[in-house]
């Protein structure tokens, strides 16, 4: 339910005196949006979506290295990912938008904002001075818990020295 607030009539004329004015106060009324809930456009952000949403995405995704997985064979093939990505996107279509002709492109879209949040969450946290209050960095980005696999994925293609 989505409350709306709008401002009662009687007190939104203009007033004369200031005394009258400061007397009476605008009364703010809620009005309850009926119909439809709004469906997720595919120029939302990822963090728009409710909690579970983001979180069922992101085991989808964890699901299929092929995705985030660079060593994986199938990482370099389009196809493949694409294909992946059109079948997480199928399964996540009851809050995730399609764009007709570029079928698997929201969540393609979805995936790299994330990952990307993650990369910029982690390295804050690595490049924050010692003793320089790090635990106002870690709960900054809510969803690093569930990206911990990227971790996985990043160790296994560091130079060995």
């Amino acid at each position: 339910m989505h409350l709306e607030f709008r401002q009662c009539p009687a007190h939104t004329k203009n007033q004369t005196t200031k005394a009258s004015s400061a007397s009476k106060k605008s009364i703010d009324f809620p009005t309850v949006k009926r119909g439809r809930k709004e469906k997720a456009k595919p120029t939302d952000s990822i963090f728009t979506y409710t909690e579970g949403d983001v979180i069922e995405f992101i085991e989808r995704v964890e699901a299929e290295p092929a995705i985030w997985d660079s060593t994986n064979s199938d990482f370099h093939r389009k196809e493949a990912r694409q294909g992946i990505l059109i079948r997480i996107e199928n399964d996540c279509s009851r809050f995730m938008p399609k764009i007709p002709r570029y079928h698997g492109r929201v969540a393609h879209e979805k995936w790299v904002k994330l990952s990307k949040a993650f990369t910029s969450h982690t390295m804050r946290i690595r490049k924050a001075a010692s003793g320089s209050g790090m635990t106002d960095l870690a709960p900054d980005f809510k969803y690093a818990p569930y990206l911990t696999f990227l971790n996985y994925a990043s160790r296994k293609r560091e130079v060995k020295k």
